[in-house]
C-alpha cells in the first residue's frame, strides 16, 4: 500500500509541473503569433502601404499611392492598419516607435514588413533602437497620428512642395551627414524609388 501512496504522489509531483509548462508553452505559442509584426491587421478600413528608409542618420518615409515623402515626419490616419515596407540604405538600423508596437530591423538589400495602428491621435517619437555610428543619436522622427480628415488635408498641403525626389536628389539626400535632419516634404519624383534602393547593393561593382 504504501508502495502504491508513494506512486500516486510521484505521479502528482511530476505530472503537475509538466502540466503546467505544457500549458504555458500552449499559451506562448498563439499569443506570440497572434502579436507577429508580419501578419496583417484585422481592420474595416483599407490599409496603406508606406516605405521606410533608414540613411545615416535620418529616415525616408515614401508613400507610393500619394506620391510624396517625407524625411523625419511620419504622419498617419488612426484606426488604419498601416502596412511598413522598410529597407536601409546604410548599416543595419531598427525602426521602432514604441507607443505604437515593437521594432523591426532595417537592412540593405531587404525588405522587412511591420504592421502598426494608431488607436489614438497624438505626436510620438519614433527612433533607431540599433546603434548605426556618430549620428544615431540624432537618428529620430515624429509619428503624428491624426485624424482622416487632418491626414488628407497634410497630403494636401504635401503634394504642393516645390521639393522633388528622384534618383539624383535620392542620392544627395542619403550621403551621411551627423546631425539631426529637419523635416522636409518632397514630391515623388519616381515611383520606383523604394526598389532602386533595395536592389542598389544587389549587383557587385564593376571593376576598375
Amino acid at each position: 500500500a504504501d508502495l502504491v501512496d508513494h506512486r500516486i504522489a510521484e505521479y502528482f509531483w511530476w505530472g503537475t509541473p509538466l502540466l503546467l509548462t505544457a500549458l504555458i508553452c500552449v499559451f506562448t505559442v498563439i499569443k506570440t503569433y497572434q502579436l507577429d509584426p508580419f501578419k496583417p491587421l484585422p481592420s474595416d478600413k483599407q490599409e496603406k502601404t508606406i516605405q521606410v528608409v533608414a540613411l545615416q542618420w535620418k529616415w525616408l518615409f515614401i508613400y507610393p499611392e500619394e506620391k510624396i515623402a517625407s524625411v523625419n515626419f511620419l504622419q498617419i490616419p488612426t484606426h488604419t492598419p498601416i502596412r511598413f515596407e522598410i529597407s536601409a540604405d546604410a548599416p543595419m538600423n531598427s525602426f521602432w516607435i514604441p507607443h505604437l508596437g515593437g521594432q523591426i530591423y532595417a537592412m540593405p538589400k531587404m525588405r522587412s514588413v511591420l504592421y502598426l495602428s494608431a488607436d489614438q491621435e497624438g505626436d510620438f517619437r519614433g527612433s533607431s533602437a540599433n546603434i548605426s555610428g556618430e549620428g544615431f543619436a540624432d537618428m529620430y522622427f515624429t509619428t503624428r497620428a491624426s485624424s482622416e480628415e487632418d491626414y488628407l488635408q497634410w497630403i494636401s498641403s504635401a503634394k504642393k512642395s516645390k521639393k522633388k525626389l528622384g534618383i539624383n536628389e535620392y542620392e544627395t539626400l542619403a550621403a551621411p551627414k551627423p546631425g539631426y535632419h529637419s523635416p522636409e516634404v518632397y514630391l515623388l519624383d519616381d515611383e520606383n524609388l523604394f526598389e532602386y534602393v533595395v536592389m542598389k547593393y544587389m549587383h557587385p561593382k564593376e571593376a576598375m
